[in-house]
């Protein structure tokens, strides 16, 4: 039975639980639906890991490198949100035609073109003896191509019919090879079959990181989203595709309550009540949507009592199979007095067996290197630059080195910019500064006189990713995509209709349903106010604003 505890009420209240990308997107659809939505964002602005911050006169942005859906393709589903949303109106999106370029020690390098025409022929070149792996890769990128477009995102899972799915497949039908073969093969797997030594090294390092069990069909659908110039970057920055939906939130009528922590969701005979803060206050609605990170939401603010096997299981992998949870991530920021503009947008340098013992949590042979206001012109003053460099690691690593730490100042001052306040271990903060100075002798003996013209350097760790969003164990991404436990638990929401089991009134969004990534988060969304408008046996719409430019897209070599 539906519970409507407002039933009378023609504006039925929703308190949405973080203020993400998926928390703002749901509010906005349920403003447009009818609903009052007031979002509750524990930070100072919005976006989540969606964001940047001020340094000295330079932003550092750690969120986007290739955002899905940001081109103007009409008929893709994937871009289709944002125009809904009024993301992207007449701004400027910047593409690259080089996905990636993995530099080696040697100075030799291997570029990764987003045509995959270019890129058949450029690496054919390098290795002829791999002709015929090269093009097996090409292809599947040019199937992505002609596919992508197909894919399913704008209706929820669990709300597909029969004629959804039959339509699915007779469109996908001539790749299903395609699918099939990138999904059951990882990347490493596959880059094990080349025979020449670098395509076998670089080839790992297509999105940048290698991560360990991922497919190979994110690699060939990003590439193939980049092809098409639907994978650019906003020339404002990640925090303006926030910022974006914000003022689109404001314009619809919606609220957000910054610096609001929620400790507990309310419940009584099984229905949600409204929440309860960290202040104490107390803030009653018809419905609760949790936009935050979903182990601290079912297992803490719901005490563990609304969960499924199947919840227990894929929670469980950060201890059975942390391969199925998307790694914690290092984020060191540079700025530096001098103009390296004509270096890649994107690298990955390979490091040598000396550099990689000397970097602290390292978690494979390479980091990415990113001259950011290639892309992001505004992140730094005129005849400067912004460096950023990340990779993967272990949260473990970092968490054991901060045991012992004074954490007594744990956020709870509403009121105050002390709302993410932590004091760390001294071992911690060494390991750190150390890394920094590791990290700036790599460059250095890459690029000799970059030491002498920094600025300014910040680097983060996932206890940072913790302490300013609450993502469990400082995921950025959530599940692996592909490796299974995505797929389980975005079933099995779908087949609780975007709700827990046995608990009426709360629903989720966000990227621990399923597929994380930014574009995937609004159309979370969009998702959960379709359940709830199913609920409450409203029509879903939508109202994008009358006028509309489209997104500027701006081709850079």
């Amino acid at each position: 039975m539906l519970y409507m505890p407002n039933s009378n009420s023609t504006n039925p209240e929703i308190l949405i639980i973080g203020g993400g990308i998926s928390g703002l997107s749901a509010a906005c659809y349920a403003q447009m639906n009818g609903f009052s939505a007031r979002v509750l964002e524990m930070s100072d602005k919005p976006g989540g890991c969606c964001t940047s911050w001020d340094r000295r006169g330079y932003i550092f942005d750690p969120c986007i490198s290739w955002l899905n859906g940001s081109g103007n393709d009409s008929n893709d589903e994937l871009s289709a949100v944002w125009r809904e949303l009024n993301t992207f109106d007449g701004k400027v999106i910047n593409q690259v035609n080089v996905f990636n370029t993995v530099k080696f020690p040697t100075g030799e390098e291997i570029k990764f073109y987003c045509d995959p025409d270019k890129l058949e022929t450029y690496l054919t070149a390098i290795s002829p003896d791999d002709e015929a792996l090269i093009k097996q890769y090409c292809n599947y990128v040019r199937d992505f191509r002609k596919c992508s477009r197909y894919m399913p995102f704008l209706k929820a899972k669990g709300l597909r019919n029969f004629w959804d799915k039959a339509l699915l497949i007779w469109r996908i039908f001539p790749y299903m090879r395609t699918f099939s073969q990138t999904m059951s093969t990882s990347v490493s797997e596959f880059a094990a079959r080349f025979k020449h030594p670098l395509l076998k090294d670089a080839f790992r390092y297509i999105l940048f990181d290698a991560v360990n069990g991922l497919p190979l069909l994110p690699s060939c659908y990003n590439v193939a989203n980049a092809a098409d110039n639907n994978a650019g970057v906003p020339a404002e920055g990640s925090l303006s595709v926030a910022k974006s939906l914000e003022k689109r939130l404001g314009e619809l009528g919606g609220r957000i309550s910054y610096k609001t922590r929620v400790d507990q969701i309310l419940v009584e005979n099984n229905c949600t009540q409204g929440v309860r803060l960290s202040n104490g206050e107390v803030l009653n609605a018809d419905i609760v949507i949790g936009a935050s990170d979903g182990h601290n939401q079912i297992y803490n603010m719901l005490g563990g009592q609304y969960r499924s096997e199947a919840i227990d299981k894929a929670y469980a992998c950060f201890e059975t199979t942390p391969e199925h949870v998307f790694p914690g991530t290092v984020c060191m920021f540079i700025g530096v007095n001098a103009d390296y503009t004509h270096l890649p947008a994107f690298a990955t340098y390979i490091l040598d067996e000396q550099e990689q013992g000397r970097l602290p949590g390292l978690g494979d042979t390479g980091i990415s290197v990113q001259i950011r206001n290639k892309l992001y012109p505004s992140s730094a003053p005129a005849g400067k630059s912004v460096i950023y460099i990340s990779f993967l690691t272990d949260f473990n690593y970092w968490n054991d080195l901060n045991q012992g730490a004074d954490d007594a100042s744990r956020g709870r001052h509403d009121n105050d910019n002390r709302h993410t306040r932590r004091k760390r271990s001294v071992a911690y903060r060494q390991t750190k500064n150390r890394l920094i100075q590791e990290i700036l002798d790599v460059l250095e003996n890459r690029h000799p006189g970059l030491r002498d013209k920094v600025e300014y350097t910040d680097l983060a760790t996932p206890l940072t990713c913790l302490r300013f969003t609450g993502n469990h164990n400082g995921s950025i991404f959530g599940w692996t995509p592909m490796t299974g436990t995505d797929d389980d638990i975005e079933n099995e929401i779908a087949r609780l209709g975007g709700k827990l089991p046995n608990l009426t009134g709360f629903y989720m969004a966000g990227h621990w349903l399923g597929n994380g990534g930014v574009t995937r988060a609004a159309h979370s969304g969009r998702h959960v106010m379709q359940y709830i408008c199913k609920d409450y046996k409203k029509p879903f719409i939508v109202k994008p604003k009358e006028t509309q430019q489209g997104a500027l897209i701006s081709c850079l070599t």
